[in-house]
C-alpha cells in the first residue's frame, strides 16, 4: 500500500490501483463492517453517499495516455468524479512513477474513483476492449469526426493523449473512431483537461437527446463501492473496527466504540 492509501493488484497484466484498504468486509459478532461504520456517519452524509452511488456509471470511462503535466491529469480526475464516472485509466510516460495522484490538486476526488494504471498502451487497449468498450480518440485531424456523429450507445472510453503531441498515429489506429471538438477561434487546440470536460458534457447531452439512458452500477458493484467509500468517509475507520472487535472480545457493547472515536 502506498502513501495515498491505494492498494495494487494485478488485472490482465495491468497494475490496477484500487481504493480498497482490505479485500473483504470484517465481521464483528453479528454485525458487518458496513453497519459499524454507518453508525459513525450522520444521516445526511450517508444519504449523500447513496445519492452519488446511485448516479455512478461504468458505461463511460476515460483513458489518459502519457501525460506530461500532472495537474492536467488531476483536473481530469476531478471532472470525471464530478460527472459521475467511476473508472479512469492511465498510461503513464515510461519514465514516470506509476502513481501520479496528488492529494492537494485533486482535493480528494481520487478517493472516490477506481484508477486503472496500465504499464503500456497495448495493455490498456486490451483491457478496455475485453471489457466491451469502444475507444474514441481525441484527435486534431481533418479525418476526425464530430463526437455527436458517432455511435454513443453501449460502453465508451474517451481517449486523450500527451499535451504537446497528442496521441501517436498508431494509438489512434487502435481506436474505433476519432473525434474532434469544434473551434472557431485562432487557437489550435483546447487544454486537454478542458477538452475532456467538454467532450464528456457533449457526449452526455447527445445521449440525452437520443434517449440513451445512463447505465448505473450493478447491486454487487454498489455494495463493493459502498464499503470502500464508508472506509474513506469515516475518520479512523480501521481503528474504529479494531476497537469494536476488542469490545466484543471483552463482552462489552460494540456501538459505544463508534461514539468514542467519532470525535477524534
Amino acid at each position: 500500500m502506498d502513501r495515498q492509501g491505494f492498494s495494487c493488484v494485478n488485472a490482465n497484466s495491468s497494475a490496477r490501483f484500487r481504493l480498497r484498504r482490505r479485500p473483504e468486509s470484517v465481521r464483528v459478532g453479528g454485525m458487518d463492517e458496513l453497519s459499524i461504520l454507518r453508525y459513525s456517519l450522520s444521516d445526511e452524509r450517508a444519504a449523500r453517499l447513496e445519492r452519488v452511488l446511485a448516479a455512478r456509471t461504468r458505461q463511460i470511462a476515460v483513458l489518459v495516455v502519457e501525460f506530461d503535466k500532472p495537474h492536467n491529469l488531476m483536473a481530469i480526475l476531478r471532472t470525471c468524479e464530478g460527472l459521475g464516472l467511476q473508472d479512469v485509466h492511465v498510461v503513464p510516460l515510461p519514465d514516470r512513477p506509476k502513481d501520479p495522484v496528488t492529494e492537494s490538486i485533486t482535493r480528494g476526488a481520487h478517493k472516490w474513483l477506481t484508477l486503472h494504471i496500465h504499464p503500456t498502451w497495448k495493455d490498456a487497449v486490451a483491457h478496455l476492449k475485453q471489457a466491451g468498450y469502444r475507444l474514441y480518440a481525441s484527435w486534431l485531424d481533418a479525418r476526425a469526426q464530430a463526437l455527436e456523429s458517432l455511435p454513443l450507445d453501449g460502453k465508451i472510453a474517451l481517449v486523450f493523449g500527451n499535451e504537446l503531441n497528442g496521441l501517436k498515429p498508431g494509438y489512434v489506429a487502435d481506436c474505433d473512431a476519432a473525434f474532434i471538438l469544434p473551434m472557431v477561434g485562432f487557437s489550435q487546440s483546447y487544454n486537454v483537461s478542458v477538452a475532456c470536460a467538454m467532450a464528456l458534457q457533449r457526449l452526455f447531452l447527445e445521449q440525452e437527446r437520443r434517449g440513451i439512458a445512463r447505465a448505473g452500477l450493478s447491486d454487487a458493484e454498489q455494495a463493493d463501492l459502498r464499503l470502500e467509500w464508508y472506509r474513506e468517509a469515516v475518520p479512523h475507520a480501521e481503528a474504529l473496527v479494531a476497537e469494536a472487535r476488542r469490545r466484543e472480545a471483552e463482552g462489552r457493547p460494540v456501538f459505544p466504540a463508534a461514539r468514542t472515536l467519532r470525535g477524534r
